[in-house]
């Protein structure tokens, strides 16, 4: 019996069908049981509370709630369409404790150099699956990798996520089983 558990917490009104996908991609991936919970449910804190002008400061977001997570879940994702704040980066696109309990991903440079509206759901999806899944993998002890074709390559740009793959390359993939006996 999987005893893993991941939720997933929108930090404002997203696409229950995204969410639901997303969690799904998850599911099938790290062999998690997830969950979207909203973010009344965990904290008594506002969200502006972790806002600069509309960007959100993710390690403080971070950082918070790695010693307040909510009970009868081990892992929180949040999903945001907002810009992130991080004294490191200038632009980036999600950010996660390494061996952690919580990351954070943001649609906001993700929509970046999508030329045709019709592909715009389906392109930014992608992306999402993409960022949501390296991310999942940085709290399982996943670091950057230098395969170009690995979930877990850094994208520096938006196109860079089109090109890698939604899968680990063998070496992640290695590394994974070792570190979560529950994934394949």
């Amino acid at each position: 019996m999987n005893l893993e558990k991941l939720s997933i917490i929108p930090l404002e009104i997203i696409n229950d069908e995204l969410i639901k996908q997303l969690l799904l991609k998850l599911e099938e991936i790290f062999e998690l049981t997830t969950e979207q919970i909203t973010w009344d449910s965990v904290t008594q804190i506002e969200k502006f509370d972790f806002k600069t002008g509309q960007r959100y400061r993710s390690t403080e977001l971070i950082n918070y709630f790695s010693t307040n997570i909510p009970e009868k879940t081990n892992r929180i994702l949040f999903i945001t369409t907002s810009d992130l704040y991080s004294p490191v980066f200038a632009r980036y696109y999600g950010e996660a404790q390494l061996n952690g309990n919580v990351g954070i991903v943001s649609t906001f440079h993700l929509k970046e150099n999508i030329r045709e509206e019709s592909h715009n759901s389906v392109i930014l999806l992608s992306r999402l699956k993409k960022e949501v899944v390296h991310e999942v993998g940085h709290l399982f002890g996943l670091t950057h990798c230098p395969d170009p074709n690995c979930v877990m390559n850094l994208s520096g740009k938006a196109c860079d996520i089109d090109i890698k793959s939604s899968s680990f390359c063998l070496n992640c993939s290695e590394l994974l089983k070792n570190t979560t006996p529950t994934v394949q």
